[in-house]
């Protein structure tokens, strides 16, 4: 599986895997804020309440 495939929006892949990696200790506001940047849906991986 390749970040690069997943995500053709030029998202940086040590980004996307810190963010996979510390995303229990990220606040929803950041959260919507990487979403915003990079125009992704995060929630139904990363949000606990998703």
């Amino acid at each position: 599986m390749t970040v690069r495939s997943m995500y053709p929006i030029g998202l940086d892949t040590n980004q996307l895997i810190n963010l996979l990696t510390n995303w229990k200790t990220r606040k929803l506001y950041e959260i919507q804020t990487i979403e915003r940047r990079f125009g992704i849906k995060l929630q139904h991986t990363l949000r606990p309440d998703g």
